[in-house]
């Protein structure tokens, strides 16, 4: 609960190719920008030591790991049914940013902040029920930090084949590749009347 933050409609703006929601508990603005098979998130933090990310892989049954400063990759059982009894959603979020730690934990109910600071002196990775990361980094006010995501529901490499359909793109890119995505498929049902 201590990660959640008010926020109004008011200050988030949907739309099929972009989402914003200002987080006002936390002054961090979050935006996306999806393509087929990933996305990239932008976060827009205030001057602080303990700015970050929570990457949360679920209950049921999920996995964090550390890859290096920039990557964490993991998987979760979690579904909505329907699926074989080995599914797993492989998933994969790399930073523009190095962070300079990070927090693991597979027992949220009982996490106390800083008291899992296990890279980079100790463990990289969990596994369990419920499966957390938080990616610590310092930040400047205005300070933009983006993150590229993809998963995969075959494997951990495809996760990592899909995070490079983002290419070299920036955030703004990412967004108007997806809006002319968008506006090519529904440019196709003109409504009269």
């Amino acid at each position: 609960e201590s990660r959640q933050s008010w926020f109004s409609h008011q200050s988030e703006t949907a739309k099929p190719y972009y989402y914003s929601v200002y987080l006002a508990d936390h002054d961090v603005k979050a935006e996306i920008a999806p393509t087929d098979r990933a996305a990239v998130m932008r976060f827009t933090f205030p001057e602080s030591d303990e700015s970050g990310v929570v990457i949360d892989a679920f209950d049921r049954g999920s996995s964090v790991k550390v890859l290096d400063e920039h990557t964490v990759a993991g998987y979760t059982t979690r579904n909505s049914g329907g699926v074989p009894d080995n599914f797993r959603n492989w998933f994969v979020v790399r930073f523009d940013t190095p962070f300079t730690a990070v927090e693991l934990t597979d027992r949220p109910g009982r996490y106390e902040p800083g008291r899992n600071m296990l890279y980079p002196d100790g463990s990289k990775s969990v596994e369990g029920e419920h499966a957390v990361a938080k990616v610590h980094f310092p930040t400047r006010r205005g300070q933009q930090v983006c993150a590229s995501v993809a998963s995969s529901f075959i494997s951990p490499e495809q996760a990592v084949q899909n995070l490079r359909e983002l290419g070299a793109d920036d955030f703004e890119t990412v967004k108007s590749k997806a809006q002319e995505r968008w506006d090519e498929v529904l440019g196709r049902i003109e409504v009269e009347g």
